[in-house]
């Protein structure tokens, strides 16, 4: 989990102001803090519609010139046909 190793981290560089907080996106309940960590990706980047709740909590707690992590990401498609699958799922 992401907040297990966010907690690592910081204690592996002597961060003693860092509270980390494990909580669904839609319900936490914290203040406006400096860096925002999650794990939202899922499969092809949006998959699991994760993308709303993080905006959200980034517009209700991030403060002024604060952080998200991971901030950006690249998706790269190609085409393929394949017309085993498209008789199976498809027609």
């Amino acid at each position: 989990k992401v907040a297990v190793f966010a907690r690592r981290v910081a204690d592996a560089n002597g961060c003693t102001n860092v509270e980390v907080v494990e909580d669904l996106l839609e319900k936490a309940d914290i203040p406006q803090v400096d860096v925002i960590v999650s794990e939202w990706m899922g499969y092809f980047l949006i998959y699991e519609h994760m993308l709303p709740s993080v905006l959200s909590l980034r517009d209700r707690c991030l403060k002024e010139g604060g952080t998200m992590i991971p901030g950006m990401c690249t998706l790269f498609l190609a085409p393929l046909c394949d017309d085993s699958w498209w008789k199976q799922k498809v027609e």
